[in-house]
């Protein structure tokens, strides 16, 4: 699929979009059990549950007995991650230069992700690519986060685009759900948690290997 040509509104996903934050969050996971003698999933299987909303995440590991730990699990993780993640996490290939250039040509650019919106911002400064975005929503700023379509459509809404042509980006099938659901154009990217093969089987509308394609697909679709 072709992007239409007046697309104004693009939306990105956090980790594996723009940032490669696994060691920060594998850091911040093992330190939130650390004292309690829960045994914790292998780190592969850790990976593969980054970009589930962190309620999710402990109700799917913590032993019955424990489950009603959760909210102070997640309290104990974000305290921890938010004292790595500028330590631990780097831009992805090719992202800086693709915020910069689809900048300079007048997208909004805008950020939705499970973690806290706090820690994003500060993310995404440390790094230097704050100045790109217009609005960085997290799962704290909406009643529910991804795979509901919350954050995408309170971005639609405050910058008054049509979902349709707006473009949406994320590296999971739960993040692409709720762009789908928001009825947005769903970009998947190959750059994150969920293989290839995962992606092409919830079938985006547009499938990617690196920012720097997506780069290209806008532009040449406000060049034509």
């Amino acid at each position: 699929m072709q992007p239409p040509r007046d697309i104004i509104l693009i939306i990105y996903d956090l980790d594996g979009v723009l940032i490669d934050s696994t060691e920060a969050i594998i850091h911040a996971f093992h330190s939130s059990i650390s004292k309690t003698g829960i045994t914790p999933p292998p780190d592969e299987e850790l990976k593969k549950l980054i970009g589930y909303p962190l309620k999710e995440i402990y109700k799917m590991i913590l032993p019955p007995d424990r489950k009603h730990e959760v909210e102070d699990f997640k309290q104990a993780l974000r305290r921890t991650f938010s004292e790595v993640c500028t330590l631990e996490t780097v831009l992805l290939q090719g992202v800086k230069e693709t915020l910069s250039e689809l900048n300079k040509l007048g997208f909004i650019q805008c950020v939705a992700t499970n973690k806290h919106s706090e820690l994003a911002v500060k993310i995404l400064r440390h790094l230097g690519v704050m100045k790109y975005f217009s609005r960085v929503i997290g799962a704290n700023d909406v009643p529910n986060p991804k795979p509901a379509p919350d954050m995408i459509n309170k971005l639609v809404s405050e910058y008054s685009q049509d979902p349709a042509r707006t473009v949406f980006i994320d590296d999971t099938t739960i993040g692409l759900q709720a762009g789908r659901d928001a009825g947005t154009i769903t970009v998947g990217i190959t750059t994150g948690y969920e293989d290839r093969e995962s992606l092409e089987q919830f079938k985006p509308d547009i499938l990617i290997d690196c920012m720097a394609e997506l780069g290209k697909l806008l532009l040449t679709s406000t060049s034509e």
